[in-house]
């Protein structure tokens, strides 16, 4: 259900690159980086003997939770109880660490300093509203024409090569072979035209695309 919220963002993000809508499409991206993260949080067991852990199964509860049990709006909204944004990063954080060299606290604080950069987008933050500003009027119509369609372009790059990995990494999850050899071929079709990432990065695409995907027994 993540993979869908997220290759709607996705296409939305190109509709309004076309018009020009840029600070709409970064309020996306923080959307993006949100259903990401969730994906990351639930893929595999974080908890003892390959069993979930607490938060994950509040998190999977709070995500089936209808908002409304009755007719009346106000008195039937049920209370919600969700783990925090803080603990799903720090979980996938000690799951992704560098195994070289783990440092799972600044990636906690990287990953939290590209959220909050986006979230301005969302809230309506001073510094991010003064981004559609000229110097003479404000751009509500969108910014075709102006530098910022290639800024966003770029971003965009690094967010859909970023979303093909998550499906990639559930192909694998879900022993779908046919899944993930065609978000590699799209993300290293993706990197080659637009260099988003190393060259190495490519090669071990490449290699992962020459493995079978072998289903256990």
């Amino acid at each position: 259900m993540k993979l869908v919220k997220i290759a709607s963002h996705n296409n939305a993000a190109i509709a309004l690159i076309r018009t020009g809508y840029v600070n709409e499409v970064y309020a996306l991206c923080r959307m993006i980086d949100e259903a990401c993260e969730d994906i990351h949080f639930v893929e595999r067991p974080h908890g003892k003997d390959g069993k979930p852990s607490d938060d994950q199964v509040k998190f999977i509860i709070e995500f089936f939770q209808e908002e409304f049990s009755g007719k009346d709006l106000v008195q039937s909204q049920n209370p919600r109880d969700r783990v925090s944004r803080k603990r799903i990063r720090a979980a996938n954080a000690r799951v992704l660490a560098d195994p070289v060299k783990p440092n799972p606290s600044r990636e906690v604080e990287v990953i939290g300093a590209l959220y909050g950069a986006f979230s301005g987008f969302v809230h309506g933050a001073y510094v991010h509203l003064m981004e559609s500003f000229n110097g003479q009027f404000f751009h509500t119509r969108g910014m075709l024409g102006t530098p910022r369609i290639q800024e966003c372009l770029a971003n965009q790059v690094h967010h859909t090569y970023r979303s093909l990995q998550i499906v990639e990494g559930i192909g694998y999850r879900a022993y779908r072979e046919d899944v993930v050899h065609r978000a590699l071929d799209a993300g290293i079709a993706l990197a080659r035209q637009t260099k988003c990432v190393k060259a190495e990065a490519i090669d071990m695409m490449m290699e992962r695309r020459a493995l079978p995907l072998v289903k256990p027994t």
